[in-house]
């Protein structure tokens, strides 16, 4: 009998969760100047269904419109709290029965799991309904078709004035046209197109700018292709050499105080144990950026290793850095001198909630990270020494900060996992721990006539 009675419980509790999901008709998010419905503009992405709207900034106010089911008789309904949204007009219910409200959005990009959180009052029940929301900005590039010109070998960046650039897809490699090869990174002052020429001659080359999510194009088909960008090169043959080398970023040592091994093209024109002065200007009396001590040639390769110590901090898009032997300019080239890559605080997000600066996390559970500090756009966060795989946001990161989201394992065996910046240790972790356990129901008793029973009873 009890057995029933428990079944029966479950059915009536199923019911009632389907009948909280089904009361709205249809929701309408009105912005400036589009109505985008959740029958007609939905869009699929990563295995879930999202409704989709356009909005001309990440604080835009929205208005809402639902329309519930005629058959659920809802007599009240209410926007719930969530992360990213504040309740401008509460909703309230219009001559023609639906209810209207207003919405601003205040950190829904850097939230990948926005939701709309609906409460009502159904068929005399409490019901609660969360729709997903899928937010897009698009960026705005003024018509340009520039032509420049760059010597073979030499790496330029162009300033790129797109407005609203918060989808947009950055290049962690080279692409190649032609002689030209090229990508779009994020720097601190925007979207920058980097080009290099790899032998002289001209190329006229078109770009495909691409979103880092998909968006729905003019057809409602689902793209990546934002806009092409043209641009004319002329690459010439300088009569100083550029030299490029082995890597773009070095880490700045004080004064100098320790050297940095580095390789870079071999060229007729270097000579060995000689120390090359490198400022940041061809004429004499530039700033003193580094020295650079040549050692050896490795033939094999066709490279020179040398040793590089610092003395000031340099980003690639401040000019040219000029080696020089007295203050004769004997080789031009670019490269970055950045500070260490540290951080400085870790932060957590969870559906729903709000960023927290607790680094408990449970098995089974998917979580976004925030990591805040200092060269992060050029650094590798790793889970237990990479046990652990991430999702980074290429569409978010920068020398502050970088997002990831994780999935915690339902098996995780350590206690807490540790995480690692460029392979070297730091003070962050995360502390795992089990979900609290709901004590039996040894409390509560059922009585069929003939006394009370416990529920958790045999």
């Amino acid at each position: 009998m009890k057995y029933k009675l428990i079944a029966s419980l479950v059915l009536m509790t199923i019911s009632s969760w389907t009948i909280a999901q089904n009361f709205i008709q249809d929701l309408v998010i009105t912005t400036d100047s589009t109505k985008f419905s959740l029958n007609e503009n939905t869009i699929d992405y990563r295995h879930s269904s999202y409704l989709y709207f356009v909005i001309n900034s990440p604080n835009d106010i929205v208005h809402l419109e639902i329309t519930p089911k005629e058959s659920m008789g809802v007599m009240e309904m209410n926007i719930l709290p969530s992360s990213g949204i504040e309740i401008i007009d509460p909703l309230i219910k219009d001559e023609n029965k639906k209810f209207v409200g207003a919405i601003k959005f205040t950190n829904i990009l850097n939230n990948p799991y926005s939701r709309l959180a609906i409460s009502a009052i159904a068929n005399g029940q409490q019901s609660n309904r969360s729709i997903r929301l899928y937010p897009f900005i698009f960026p705005e590039i003024p018509d340009i078709e520039p032509s420049i010109e760059i010597y073979s070998g030499q790496e330029v960046l162009i300033n790129l004035p797109v407005t609203n650039p918060y989808f947009l897809k950055f290049n962690t490699g080279w692409k190649t046209q032609g002689i030209i090869d090229y990508r779009i990174i994020n720097t601190n002052e925007g979207p920058k197109l980097a080009l290099r020429a790899n032998r002289t001659g001209t190329q006229p080359l078109k770009i495909t700018v691409e979103s880092s999510k998909p968006f729905l194009n003019e057809e409602d088909i689902k793209t990546h292709n934002l806009f092409d960008l043209h641009i004319n090169i002329k690459a010439i043959f300088s009569k100083v050499n550029y030299l490029n080398f082995n890597k773009r970023f070095y880490y700045f040592e004080p004064q100098g105080a320790k050297t940095i091994i580095v390789q870079f093209d071999n060229n007729p024109n270097i000579k060995l144990n000689r120390t090359y002065r490198i400022e940041d200007q061809e004429k004499a009396g530039g700033r003193l950026i580094g020295e650079l001590f040549t050692r050896a040639i490795i033939e094999n390769q066709n490279k020179v290793v040398a040793a590089l110590r610092t003395y000031a901090l340099h980003r690639t898009e401040n000019g040219f850095l000029y080696m020089k032997l007295d203050d004769n300019t004997k080789f031009f080239t670019n490269f970055n001198i950045v500070k260490k890559p540290e951080i400085t605080k870790l932060s957590i997000l969870r559906t729903a909630k709000d960023w927290t600066t607790s680094h408990i996390v449970h098995p089974g559970e998917t979580i976004e990270l925030k990591f805040e500090g200092i060269g992060l756009n050029t650094s590798t966060i790793k889970f237990s020494d990479g046990k652990y795989k991430a999702n980074i946001d290429t569409s978010r990161i920068s020398e502050k900060v970088q997002y990831c989201t994780l999935t915690i394992p339902v098996d995780v065996k350590e206690k807490s996992i540790p995480i690692t910046l460029n392979d070297g240790n730091t003070a962050y972790e995360l502390l795992v721990k089990e979900y609290e356990r709901p004590r039996p129901l040894d409390f509560v008793t059922i009585n069929y006539g003939d006394g009370p029973k416990a529920i958790t009873g045999e």
